[in-house]
């Protein structure tokens, strides 16, 4: 092949001649100009401008070769003939290979080291200094690991290609793709990351609707659109970012391909499937309403739970030398640490030595700003656009039907300036932007229904309202559709100085702002967000990063976790109680953990967890008075990781129960690395097995767990690592009678003082024993809980006073202050005719019958007083909680306000203070409201 090689003219602009044209990289456009003679303006010219944005796909160019001196370049309306002459097919074949890489170098231009096209890409044995020569002299470190995942993709073999952030992945599938001869489509699974690849969304490709089901793949329903011919004649799919491609989406795909494909009938079509990326940074998006109808179908929503996966079809490789942080090794180790969720004190501090809360990016300087949520964007970009300025624009939203249960992409009313840095919300139907697009607003219309934005790639399009469909998701057969409801109509954009981190994953920035303020809310998001810069030097932190920052998906860990040679010695059933539901914001919390050892001893701990405890006197028999005095997760951790260290986990979900004590240790502020422990499949077990591991109390499920796998055996998992922090050493509150274990001598008087308080606290038994150790250190500990508990509650129930003071001959001073155990409150003064009323907790009455909150509400209202939902300053009079003692959000918010609290039992029984007081405005007094109270069931007098 000739080629006389590349020339840099005097503005810069890279060009090569070849075979009778020229190619210059412009920005924003390749311009190709050949010597062929036109024949009709739009078919074959001299001169031809090619968008980058406006190529479909760098493979569609490949699929374009049409014969000898022929190539199609498929643009956004249309499609461009570029003859050559005295071209064979072969060297019209090179030409399109060099046009991508061309692309591709234009599209990225910090990640394409190996598509410069001004000499063919060399490939060099590792040297001293790899990622140097990779991303400098255009060459590529031919490691093991590329030998691997080039062997396979050589020989048409699918797998799953994965590793750090940086470590090269890209530029490996780049190099893959300018030396195959295959037809090859890049796609992923949001318009940004298809962006970012020069590639199509995974929707776009195959003409997935937002209604197209599995069933619809699969009988015949479905039938793909504009790029049927694509996927019929494509040999490889690879598919980037595929820690967002979800299990039932993959499936999707390969049923299509099945149908569709080179080869019908047979597993993906036939097509080598390659997916791409880091499971450790974004998962799929999942809705709420979605997400019981997935759970049902799938272990987990990623594409490794999909049906049509299996390790053996899609082996492996993990790349792991990383090449962005290049000459910024601190950041590499740094970035590793926030990966694996595992970034300890002293690695934080220094990361956090970035935090500038008052930082203003220089005006001649690019900074790009990302947050975890939409909310705190809109704030970052509002304050943006009042500093901007120019005329306001404003354009409102139509909507037509119901879009109640619509997330509208883009707010009713839109805001803008000329000068606005924005993003576009949707795919161009002509293919000149896709979702995630950014640009900066240049004109406005008169109407201002249409406006004029520059694109980041140079072109400037003009955008207008956008339509989209509202749906909502109905289950019938076992199948999910969408059925379109309503409309929402507006123009797709929005304010771009600030983006959020999902928005972001997949690109490379040298100045990067990350805000945290409000907290993280999805797995691997503070990692996307640092992993996108190149040094230490291009971040800043608008706070420090917290541990509990740190979401790690332990399912992920499980499938990336390989055999590990290392056989466990000792083995530890563990079992755990919680509270509390999961969502976006929150995680349940433990409340009980307990371990069985393979020894014969075992020990369980209650656990404060420091919030309302709904549903676990019901469901465990677990009560307030139980846990005030309790030891946070991180207090008992501090004893509980000293006795399993070296020890693999065993346990019916265990990665659901370790990831709940990872998540509570973090936002209690400890990052200790837990292993990936045995999980027992509940199909295996004896009916009394499962039983046991369903049992109310933690010890019998942790027992029922060990005994279970000592049945059944089998291997795998990893150990608890020795713990490196220094917590202090609290004592452990058991409901349960046990045998102090004798993994750690050091840790038996201690256990034997936990049992000691533990029959004092929660069974009112007098100690037999004195202590054998500083008296002192006991009273700080439990002193230490009681004021967390009083300062975060609405005091203590007088039963557990009572209780403590068993303690206190043994202690030899008083244990509950006397100002708390003097506290009474006189019913009379706050239960008043008007009285504003919060309740919190789920009470019962006298016969263990449950009391819905709306029966406690008719029966507030029908003695004159007023129900009210919150606890607030000026809003509220009075909480009844269901257990005195309780920590929930409104029980702090009393003790915050001064606000009295009384429990269910009192309000019931409390007479009605005829008078009100005169700041309160009363309502209409009932004609009888003493009645009313005697009338009521005789149950909720005894609540």
């Amino acid at each position: 092949m000739r080629r006389s090689g590349s020339i840099a003219n005097e503005s810069g602009i890279q060009a090569f001649d070849m075979h009778g044209a020229r190619i210059e990289l412009h920005s924003g456009y390749v311009r190709v100009l050949t010597s062929g003679r036109p024949r009709r303006r739009a078919h074959g010219a001299r001169e031809v401008h090619v968008p980058l944005d406006a190529l479909t796909d760098i493979s569609l160019v490949k699929a374009g070769l049409l014969s000898k001196g022929r190539i199609v370049l498929s643009t956004a309306d249309r499609q461009t003939l570029v003859r050559f002459r005295r071209v064979s097919t072969s060297h019209a074949q090179a030409m399109v290979n060099a046009i991508e890489r061309a692309i591709a170098a234009q599209r990225n231009p910090g990640l394409t080291p190996i598509s410069r096209i001004d000499a063919p890409v060399a490939v060099s044995e590792p040297g001293p200094h790899p990622a140097q020569s990779a991303s400098r002299s255009g060459t590529i470190d031919l490691t093991d690991e590329f030998r691997r995942a080039l062997s396979i993709l050589n020989h048409g073999g699918s797998m799953f290609l994965t590793g750090k952030a940086g470590t090269g992945k890209s530029t490996l599938i780049r190099y893959f793709m300018a030396h195959t001869r295959r037809k090859v489509v890049v796609v992923a699974p949001t318009g940004i990351a298809a962006l970012n690849v020069g590639g199509l969304t995974i929707h776009r490709l195959f003409s997935f609707g937002p209604s197209t089901t599995l069933d619809d793949v699969q009988t015949g329903h479905y039938r793909p659109g504009r790029f049927a011919e694509v996927i019929k004649g494509m040999q490889t799919l690879i598919i980037d970012e595929a820690s967002m491609v979800r299990a039932d989406l993959f499936d999707r795909v390969e049923a299509a391909l099945r149908r569709f494909g080179r080869r019908p009938g047979k597993p993906f079509g036939g097509v080598q499937v390659v997916l791409v990326g880091d499971l450790l940074q974004l998962p799929p998006v999942v809705t709420d309403p979605e997400r019981a109808w997935l759970e049902g179908l799938y272990e987990t929503p990623y594409f490794f739970s999909a049906k049509a996966f299996t390790r053996k079809a899609f082996p492996t490789v993990q790349l792991t030398t990383v090449f962005r942080q290049l000459g910024d090794q601190r950041l590499t180790d740094l970035l590793n640490a926030v990966r694996e969720g595992v970034l300890v004190d002293e690695m934080r501090d220094e990361l956090n030595t970035r935090t500038d809360a008052d930082f203003i990016p220089p005006d001649d300087e690019f900074w790009l700003r990302v947050a975890p949520t939409n909310r705190v964007v809109t704030a970052r970009n509002r304050k943006a656009l009042e500093r901007l300025d120019g005329r306001l624009y404003v354009h409102d939203a139509t909507v037509t039907g119901d879009i109640s249960t619509f997330d509208a992409p883009v707010e009713d009313r839109v805001e803008f300036k000329i000068g606005a840095q924005v993003m576009l919300l949707n795919n161009d139907d002509r293919g000149r932007w896709v979702n995630g697009s950014l640009g900066k607003i240049t004109g406005v219309a008169d109407d201002g229904a249409t406006v004029l934005v520059a694109l980041n790639g140079g072109e400037t399009v003009d955008v207008r309202p956008y339509s989209w469909d509202v749906t909502i998701p109905q289950v019938a057969g076992g199948a999910m559709r969408r059925v379109p409801v309503g409309t929402f109509t507006q123009l797709p954009i929005k304010l771009a100085w600030a983006i959020t981190i999902h928005k972001v994953q997949g690109q490379t920035l040298d100045r990067l702002i990350v805000d945290l303020t409000g907290g993280t809310f999805d797995y691997g998001q503070v990692y996307v967000a640092l992993s996108r810069a190149t040094s230490m030097n291009g971040i800043v932190l608008t706070r420090n990063v917290l541990a509990k920052d740190l979401r790690t998906d332990r399912r992920v860990l499980r499938f990336l976790a390989e055999a590990t040679q290392h056989v466990a010695e000792r083995h530890v059933g563990v079992g755990v109680l919680t509270v509390g539901a999961e969502d976006r914001w929150s995680r349940p919390r433990p409340i009980e953990i307990a371990l069985a050892f393979d020894d014969g001893t075992s020990l369980s701990t209650l656990i404060n967890p420091e919030r309302d405890q709904s549903g676990a006197r019901e469901a465990y028999g677990i009560t307030v008075d139980d846990t005030a005095l309790a030891p946070k997760l991180v207090e008992a951790w501090s004893v509980l990781a000293r006795l399993v260290k070296g020890m693999t986990p065993i346990g019916v979900g265990i990665d659901e129960s370790l990831g709940t004590i990872d998540f509570e240790l973090k936002r209690q502020g400890l990052v200790h690395a837990l292993p990936l422990g045995i999980n027992l499949d509940p199909e295996t077990l004896t009916p009394g097995e499962r039983a046991e591991c369903e049992a109310p109390t933690a010890l019998r499920r942790a027992r029922a767990a060990l005994a279970a796998h000592q049945r059944l055996g089998g291997s795998g998992g990893t150990t608890f690592a020795p713990p490196e922090f220094d917590e202090q050493m609290s004592y452990l509150l058991s409901r349960d009678d046990f045998a102090v274990p004798r993994s750690d001598p050091a840790l038996g008087e201690l256990l034997t003082i936990s049992q000691i308080l533990s029959g004092a606290i929660l069974k009112a038994k007098t100690p037999q024993t004195a202590f054998d150790v500083d008296k002192g250190i006991v009273r700080a500990a439990i002193a230490a809980r009681l004021a967390s508990v009083i300062g975060n509650s609405a005091g203590l129930a007088p039963s557990l006073i009572e209780r403590l003071r068993l303690l206190e001959p043994l202690l030899g001073e008083a244990v509950v202050p006397a100002e708390t155990a003097s506290t009474t409150t006189d019913l009379s003064q706050v239960v008043f005719l008007g009285a504003r009323v919060c309740f919190t907790g789920d009470a019962f009455d006298m016969h263990g019958r449950p009391l819905a909150r709306a029966e406690l509400k008719r029966y507030t209202t029908s003695i004159g007083l007023i129900p009210v939902e919150s606890v607030t300053k000026s809003g509220c009079d009075l909480l009844v909680a269901a257990e005195l003692g309780t920590q929930s959000n409104k029980a702090r918010a009393a003790a915050k306000w001064g606000k009295p609290v009384i429990s269910v039992s009192q309000f019931l029984q409390a007479q009605i203070r005829p008078e009100h007081p005169a700041e309160v405005p009363s309502p209409q007094r009932p004609q009888n409201p003493t009645n009313n109270l005697r009338n009521e069931p005789q149950g909720l007098l005894h609540g």
